[in-house]
Parts: structure tokens; C-alpha cells; sequence
């Protein structure tokens, strides 16, 4: 859903899209003040993202990011 697709540059998620990212972990960094910081620019993207999956029930776990979906 995220538009445009953005790919995590750091962390443990490095490299996975968006759309892949576990709803646990884009929540943790919209919390977070540094990320807000440095990628202001993709704040609305995360937000985007879990406002999509709110609306079509769509939970990605750590589990499934592991596995790929």
C-alpha cells in the first residue's frame, strides 16, 4: 500500500520495504523522536501504511517478516 514504496536504509528491517515491515516495528519508529528527525520526509508513509493495514485488518508479525509474509 505505502506510496511510494520506501525501503528501510538502517536497523534490523534493513532493506525490507515498507509493505514488509512488521506494524509492531513502523509504530515503534513513528514513537521515536531521531527518526522523525532524519526522515521526516517518510513519517507519512509509515503512517499511511498502518492506516491501511487498520482499515483492512492487515497484521504483519515479526513472524512474518522473518518468513516473508
Amino acid at each position: 500500500m505505502a506510496d511510494p514504496v520506501w525501503k528501510l536504509t538502517f536497523g534490523k528491517y534493513y532493506g525490507k520495504d515498507i509493505e514488509e515491515v512488521p506494524n509492531s516495528y513502523l509504530q515503534y519508529l513513528l514513537e521515536q523522536e531521531w527518526f522523525c528527525v532524519k526522515f521526516c520526509y517518510a513519517v507519512s508513509w509509515l503512517e499511511k501504511e498502518l492506516d491501511y493495514r487498520e482499515r483492512f485488518d492487515i497484521m504483519i508479525t515479526e513472524e512474518d517478516a522473518k518468513h516473508g509474509g
